[in-house]
């Protein structure tokens, strides 16, 4: 049952959870420990449609994202791929990546200046930089002792 003040409540708040990213309402009112059946009046409440809608793209610009410019750059890189497969990776990052003339179209390569590919480049190692995850960990320092020889710590 909804909370008066318009909020979710807790067993709400995790069949939304669950279900914007499982999309599948009985598994979500089983992890949120609502009655069967109960997730159709859940999700039929506009407030409820918004904040999934919500949870997706907050989903695709976060998670989605990272992997797909992974999955381009890797397609690209290796040289057993088919070379349509990375022609058409190149041709997505730079379509997305390079500048757009006046009339809102993306430049070629031979439509630029120097510096409007120097930009389009900074433009890029920024995107990378701002999709970038840290994946150093702590075995890093025990694999730091173990060079040194002092491997029981």
């Amino acid at each position: 049952m909804p909370r008066r003040d318009g909020g979710l409540t807790v067993q709400e708040t995790k069949f939304l959870e669950h279900y914007s990213v499982h999309k599948d309402r009985s598994k979500a009112e089983r992890h949120a420990k609502l009655a069967p059946r109960s997730g159709y009046a859940v999700l039929a409440r506009p407030e409820i449609q918004k904040r999934i809608v919500q949870e997706q793209v907050t989903r695709l610009n976060t998670d989605a994202l990272g992997i797909a410019v992974g999955t381009l750059i890797e397609i690209m890189e290796n040289k057993k791929a088919p070379a349509a497969a990375r022609v058409q990776a190149s041709k997505v990052v730079l379509d997305r990546a390079l500048p757009t003339g006046a009339d809102g179209r993306h430049k070629d390569l031979h439509e630029m200046s120097p510096e409007e590919i120097k930009a389009a480049l900074a433009n890029l190692e920024g995107l990378a930089a701002a999709h970038a995850k840290d994946v150093t960990d702590a075995s890093a320092d025990e694999g730091d002792k173990a060079e040194k020889g002092d491997i029981f710590g």
